[in-house]
């Protein structure tokens, strides 16, 4: 399956992971290889695609009241008429977690809007977000940053 994927031979697999680890909506996976036996590989291997599939947005959380990561915040996004909903988590994936919530839009090129639900139970929500972007969102603060500078 490596190998169909792009993906260099890495030995025995402990566990995968995507992210956008360039903030240009492409998400990368990421393999983390070896183990506690002699013997086994150390290794990981990263796969990016050469370009992005689709439009994108990622949403980063600042919590202010509840804890700064906002992990168990909520995240939906409405675009196209269609809602995706992400759950900011500290512990789900075998290495690491983004906490940065990555939503694929495909073909749509305009966002209605997102709603956090954070930990504490208060409900923010912003209008008309960007797309192709990657916004911070900070507890109790109206509205969103830019987290890049697009080129």
């Amino acid at each position: 399956m490596t190998f169909t994927a792009g993906l260099p031979f890495v030995g025995k697999s402990h566990g995968t992971n995507a992210a956008d680890l360039f903030g240009d909506g492409r998400l990368s996976i990421l393999v983390a290889a070896g183990g506690a036996y002699p013997g086994d590989l150390l290794t990981a291997a990263v796969y990016c695609p050469d370009e992005r599939p689709g439009n994108y947005l990622n949403v980063r959380l600042v919590g202010t009241k509840c804890n700064r990561s906002a992990i168990g915040a909520r995240v939906t996004l409405r675009a196209g008429g269609v809602q995706q909903m992400r759950e900011v988590g500290g512990g789900t994936n075998f290495g690491c977690l983004p906490l940065e919530q990555h939503f694929g839009l495909g073909e749509i090129t305009l966002a209605e809007w997102i709603e956090v639900r954070w930990p504490g139970g208060a409900v923010q929500r912003v209008d008309q977000p960007p797309v192709n972007e990657t916004i911070r969102i900070t507890e109790g603060v109206t509205g969103w940053e830019r987290v890049y500078q697009q080129p």
